[in-house]
């Protein structure tokens, strides 16, 4: 399953995630004895099903991990109550990117916050920053440009040094896309420097970095009239580039091509 899931390879991925999930199943008494490792099978058939867009097996699997963390919470310690948490919350928050009810998806974070809130000295910055990260797009996405950036800031605030630098690097261009759609564009000169001297220190950037802060650079500049088009014109381009192998992952952590699509 690793194999696959490093080579983005979702499809087997997925079948072996699923492969993993029926061993236990098979053999219940293996639940007992590790239901971090079966909850975690479940995490991976989540993430795999959500990068396909197979919605229908999406929640079935959701569900069914949402029953096994309700029947089993009380006997869980707290190592597996924290993993339950942070894979049932990931998923109910993916769940309603996968179907784009972004509205809708707003009502589910009060919940993950008052969790995130509870185990606060528990979790490492990694777990916050991804939930962070994921709170923003929602509201992004739902048109609440104010509280994205809010949670963006606090990313930005995190003490978290290099670590993740992929999903701090998106963190800087959804910064641009909040402040974009917020009709911000005097100051969007400078927060492109901003981010492009982020990207400057990073040890690796892609191509979808790249021609997103050259979007944002020049998008602003032209006159309202034209950029309608010049918007189109790069939902297409970075269409093309979603079919190169090599580019796949970025598309995988910020959907950009989405946040486009409602422009054109």
């Amino acid at each position: 399953m690793w194999y696959y899931y490093i080579v983005l390879d979702f499809e087997n991925c997925l079948i072996n995630a699923e492969h993993w999930v029926a061993l236990f199943n098979e053999s219940p008494e293996l639940i007992n004895e590790d239901p971090d490792l079966y909850m975690r099978g479940y995490h991976y058939i989540l993430t795999c099903a959500y990068n396909l867009k197979y919605t229908e097996k999406y929640t079935k699997y959701l569900d069914e991990l949402e029953d096994f963390r309700n029947e089993r919470y009380g006997q869980f310690n707290n190592n597996s109550q924290i993993i339950s948490f942070l894979y049932v919350h990931y998923g109910r928050l993916n769940k309603y990117f996968l179907s784009e009810q972004y509205s809708e998806g707003l009502k589910v974070i009060p919940s993950t916050l008052k969790r995130l809130q509870k185990y606060k000295y528990k979790l490492d910055a990694h777990r916050v920053l991804v939930f962070y990260f994921k709170i923003a797009w929602m509201h992004l996405m739902a048109g609440d440009n104010t509280t994205a950036i809010k949670y963006l800031n606090q990313i930005f605030n995190m003490e978290v040094g290099s670590l993740r630098e992929d999903i701090q690097g998106y963190s800087q261009l959804m910064f641009l896309m909040a402040h974009y759609d917020a009709g911000n564009y005097e100051i969007m000169d400078y927060l492109v420097k901003g981010a492009k001297q982020f990207f400057d220190k990073m040890h690796e950037t892609n191509t979808l970095q790249i021609k997103t802060l050259a979007f944002f650079r020049k998008v602003v500049k032209l006159p309202i009239s034209d950029r309608k088009k010049f918007i189109q014109q790069f939902y297409y381009d970075l269409q093309a580039l979603e079919q190169d192998i090599f580019e796949q992952r970025s598309m995988l952590y910020l959907d950009i091509i989405k946040w486009l699509g409602r422009k054109v």
